[in-house]
């Protein structure tokens, strides 16, 4: 696998999954929608000796049909940005990527990623408080059904709340308080009406479901599903099309697949 992965989305499902000066933020899409043909996996990554991220391309093998354990081909989308974004998700209601961004005194702002990786400056998100130090927003996602239009991010401390963007408004329209034990999260993805995620936490894996409605965090002990090898963070996560979870680890990049077989 290729370096050290800082966040991923998938396209869930079979697909149910320019630069602008920070002076003169620009409210419409600029690239073009992305439009991939076949099962993709979006992901943020910062490649060595980059200073801003670079869209990163996962595409499903197909040699033993969408539902096998198989491999996956990793690409790079366009060239690496201007800035180092993260807690991405796929709207598939416009087709683009969705993230956030820190960059000068202009933090936290929603970008919006298009074709061949261009990336538009959106703005701050009204309502979503400011990060500090190495506190960011690494989660993210984009819910289905109700919560389709919706970006849930998350920041990577285990304490603090989970925030559900419009992204059209630019605004936070919900906040929900993380229940202790909290969740620390470099990702997490939708299934079944809930938030996946990998944890290492003190040497102990777990996969992490996270209620949007209440912030209660359920811990699934996953020593015996994780490789032992993992010893980082899950910096990716992402529904297969076949309805599997992967969960990609930063200091390996072992991709793990997880079949849930109760969600609730």
């Amino acid at each position: 696998m290729p370096p050290r992965t800082r966040r991923a989305i998938a396209a869930a499902g079979l697909l149910t999954a320019l630069l602008l000066a920070a002076a003169s933020l620009a409210p419409a899409a600029i690239a073009a929608p992305l439009t991939p043909t076949s099962p993709t996996v979006y992901m943020s990554q910062l490649l060595a000796g980059d200073g801003g991220s670079t869209l990163r391309q996962l595409t499903q093998g197909r040699s033993g049909g969408y539902d096998s354990w198989g491999g996956v081909t990793v690409s790079s989308v366009g060239g690496p940005s201007a800035y180092e974004y993260n807690a991405i998700g796929y709207r598939v209601a416009d087709g683009y990527l969705y993230g956030i961004v820190r960059t000068g005194s202009y933090q936290d702002q929603l970008v919006q990623i298009g074709s061949g990786g261009a990336l538009t400056l959106l703005g701050p998100v009204s309502g979503l408080p400011a990060t500090t130090g190495a506190d960011a927003y690494l989660s993210g996602a984009f819910g289905e059904g109700a919560y389709a239009d919706t970006l849930f991010v998350k920041n990577n401390r285990d304490t603090g709340a989970l925030y559900a963007i419009d992204v059209v408004a630019r605004k936070v329209t919900r906040s929900v308080p993380v229940s202790a034990p909290g969740a620390k999260l470099f990702d997490f993805a939708w299934d079944a009406g809930y938030l996946w995620g990998g944890e290492t936490n003190a040497g102990v894996k777990s996969i992490i479901r996270l209620d949007v409605d209440t912030g209660a965090v359920t811990r699934i002990g996953a020593g015996s599903v994780f490789p032992a090898a993992d010893r980082g963070d899950y910096g990716a996560a992402w529904r297969y099309g076949n309805g599997n979870l992967g969960f990609l680890n930063n200091d390996t990049g072992m991709i793990t697949q997880v079949q849930l077989t109760d969600p609730a």
